[in-house]
């Protein structure tokens, strides 16, 4: 049996990347040095004002602060008098667990089991996995190129335990490490103390002990050191040994993903918007390709500026639905249908927030390759097509046209929408019988009145000039057609040739008399 594998994806600057993504102020603000504190759940529910004080300890710094000297741990006081044009920046720990969450998805296609550790890192279980991915170091570095492509720096590590993978990818002097079975101890051994998972205090007092690195606390007695840990003993001593039995409790999805985003600033430029749900299409993709799913819905919502909407008169927020005719799960597919719905509408106020769900989950489908020939369009064209079309001209509209045993013209075809899986109709019906030749029958026929209708007659009521009756040629009769319904049919169709008064251009026309009603009615034409 192989022993155990676990993974570690630490994102070292996740904290000012999630503050710089909810950040609305100026571009010039926007390049200053930036802290980032997370705000303890207690004083969240605090007014703004309240939230920080001068002494609140800093969790994260940007890189244009951490080169300006400034480090995790420092308090907002301390931090200022470094760098007087500092910006505080807050987080929540519900969005911390979010974008934790949002990475969780998109890794799950390399491990069976993941598990998270806030506020910045990942666990993988990837014992006997890494072979899918061409092996453990190529496992590594597709993890860290998944999350860079949403804009997270990322480390990676596999060790026997998930605390000596998250202590060599944080500390570790390469972003991509993989520690052989065996070797743990030893590479533990070049780290900082800082690497251990044990608090500032006992770690400042270990580095002015001059214990530097791991390699300097392991030649400490094992009592002294013992004693000094307390609580925390047995576990540290035994990762120093390169023993790490820690357990993962493995992350569950969520039946349903949810992307948001929100500013301070309104917006009423519908490109400014399509920049955001491109962002927040990215994420989704990447969520349910992580998860081999595909989604057969989407929800858009925009959240509208509610004092401005409630001035004019309108709803604060603008929501619509995609039902999809076919899953789909890549960004530019999802794209394509998003943005070709929300461009045709307009925006009632400015916008503060979009919010994107997947409510409906599926597998995502599976096309097998065919070598035998060169194929260059994707299986998936069609499907995008149909999701397209869709989103520009409803769902209602967009199907299969079938035919139907029937004796009415009007009712022998129908739309069968492409999502259906099954259907009602005969499967021996054909399109022979009145009105088999006509190509277009009108949706709603045109009444023409009740005159007689002879070879010279003018007809009135036709677009874009009057015209004139050439030929009548009978075609049939419908004779007390649903004679069960209240309205029974009685008809008799006719084809009739038409030429216009203002040139000599002419068409053929369907026309039926209506029998019961002595009026005749336009139905269809023949090109």
């Amino acid at each position: 049996m192989s022993s155990r594998r676990v993974a570690a994806l630490v994102l070292p600057r996740l904290l000012p990347e999630l503050a710089a993504a909810h950040d609305t102020s100026l571009p010039k603000a926007r390049t200053s040095a930036t802290a980032v504190v997370l705000l303890a759940p207690e004083r969240a529910t605090l007014p703004v004002e309240q939230q920080l004080t001068a002494q609140t300890r800093i969790d994260a710094v940007d890189t244009t602060a951490r080169r300006l000297g400034l480090r995790d741990g420092m308090t907002i006081a301390e931090a200022q008098a470094f760098v007087a044009a500092l910006v505080v920046r807050v987080l929540t720990h519900q969005q911390v667990h979010q974008a934790l969450v949002r990475l969780a998805d998109i890794v799950l296609s390399a491990a069976p089991t993941v598990a998270l550790s806030p506020p910045d890192a990942l666990h993988l279980d990837v014992t006997g996995a890494a072979h899918l991915a061409g092996g453990e170091q190529s496992l590594c570095e597709d993890l860290v190129e998944r999350v860079g492509q949403l804009g997270h720096v990322a480390r990676a590590a596999i060790a026997s335990g998930p605390r000596i993978a998250e202590a060599i990818a944080r500390h570790g002097p390469s972003p991509v490490s993989v520690v052989p079975p065996g070797q743990d101890a030893s590479r533990l051994r070049n780290l900082p103390v800082i690497a251990l998972p044990i608090d500032e205090e006992t770690s400042c007092w270990l580095v002015r002990l001059g214990m530097v690195t791991i390699g300097d606390l392991v030649r400490l007695p094992r009592a002294q050191l013992a004693s000094r840990l307390g609580e925390r003993a047995p576990g540290i001593l035994a990762m120093l040994d390169g023993v790490d039995p820690t357990p993962l409790q493995a992350y569950e999805p969520p039946l349903q993903l949810r992307e948001e985003q929100s500013w301070d600033e309104g917006v009423e430029q519908l490109s400014a918007l399509v920049f955001v749900l491109k962002r927040l299409v990215m994420s989704l993709a990447a969520r349910l390709e992580g998860r081999a799913l595909a989604t057969t819905a989407l929800e858009l919502e925009v959240l509208l500026d509610r004092s401005i909407a409630r001035l004019r008169g309108v709803e604060d927020r603008l929501s619509f639905r995609l039902d999809l005719p076919a899953p789909l799960y890549r960004v530019d597919d999802l794209m394509r249908a998003l943005r070709t719905r929300l461009e045709r509408c307009e925006l009632a106020a400015p916008a503060l927030g979009l919010t994107l769900q997947a409510p409906a989950i599926v597998h995502a489908p599976r096309v097998q390759l065919d070598l035998s020939r060169d194929v260059t369009a994707s299986p998936d064209a069609l499907a995008v097509l149909l999701a397209e079309l869709s989103a520009e001209i409803g769902a209602d509209r967009l199907g299969t046209l079938r035919f139907n045993p029937a004796h009415r013209p009007e009712a022998r075809s129908f739309l069968v929408p492409i999502t259906a899986t099954t259907s009602a109709i005969s499967p021996l019906a054909d399109a022979s019988g009145p009105g088999a030749s006509i190509t277009r029958l009108l949706p709603v026929p045109v009444p023409l009145g009740r005159p007689r209708l002879t070879r010279g007659l003018l007809l009135p009521g036709l677009q874009p000039a009057p015209l004139r009756v050439d030929q009548i040629v009978f075609d049939a009769r419908l004779d007390g057609v649903e004679w069960w319904t209240a309205a029974p049919i009685d008809r008799d169709y006719l084809h009739v040739w038409l030429r216009s008064e203002a040139d000599a251009s002419g068409a053929s026309a369907w026309l039926y008399v209506d029998k019961r009603h002595k009026q005749l009615v336009l139905h269809g034409w023949q090109t």
